[in-house]
């Protein structure tokens, strides 16, 4: 991080690394740093920090971040990468951290709705029931590349979209969500596996067959 970051700073830059990083990844990878990130479950609401630009580390301000402006606010972050992570992973203490958050924050949504509008994305995709979309087999391989072209046909912001591509990210991932531990591919060839809540269809390897899963 720069030398010249504020207290209080590295939080939201985190957060907001996180979230890029989950947007735009279908890498496992990437979930496993996520489940190893420092925001703390337990503490859902976190600050933005203020200080005079003087050398002081005195902190004269610290209020919670609730305004989603020109740059949402991290809250509004947090909580969406919260959600996302009770959707990968399973776990309700991700999911009832941010139910809490949300709870917090509500006056703010109910006095001024039109300025919370990342608070409010976050808000819907907690209520949505979202597919777990988990793609077995060789990164690099012509079906992968098949499946994933044919995913990305359609916005679809509210699936999560895993790429398990060796037995240790599977291993890995299967100590944070046991389900995913036994997805694997068949016959040399990327299987795809759809679910809901991880109660999933039968896999397949035929992109149609996928296409038809995701309707």
């Amino acid at each position: 991080m720069a030398a010249h970051s504020a207290p209080g700073e590295d939080e939201d830059l985190y957060t907001f690394l996180i979230k890029q990083e989950k947007y735009s990844a279908t890498q496992a990878e990437i979930v496993l740093q996520l489940l190893h990130s420092p925001f703390d479950p337990a503490q859902p609401e976190t600050y933005q920090t203020l200080i005079g630009y003087l050398g002081s580390d005195t902190l004269p301000v610290r209020m919670k971040d609730d305004y989603d402006g020109a740059e949402p606010a991290g809250n509004s972050i947090a909580l969406m990468n919260l959600v996302r992570l009770a959707r990968i992973t399973g776990r309700e203490d991700f999911q009832a951290a941010a139910d809490r958050g949300f709870r917090a924050l509500a006056p703010r949504v109910a006095a001024q709705p039109a300025a919370v509008p990342a608070l409010l994305s976050a808000l819907l995709y907690s209520h949505a029931h979202p597919r777990q979309i988990v793609l077995a087999g060789d990164r690099d391989s012509e079906s992968t590349r098949a499946f994933l072209e044919r995913l990305h046909e359609r916005f679809r912001p509210d699936n999560v979209v895993l790429l398990v591509d060796s037995d240790e990210t599977r291993n890995r991932l299967g100590k944070f969500n046991p389900v995913l531990a036994g997805m694997r591919p068949g016959n040399g060839r990327t299987m795809a596996y759809v679910c809901r809540d991880f109660a999933c269809d039968l896999p397949t390897d035929n992109v149609e067959r996928f296409a038809e899963l995701l309707k």
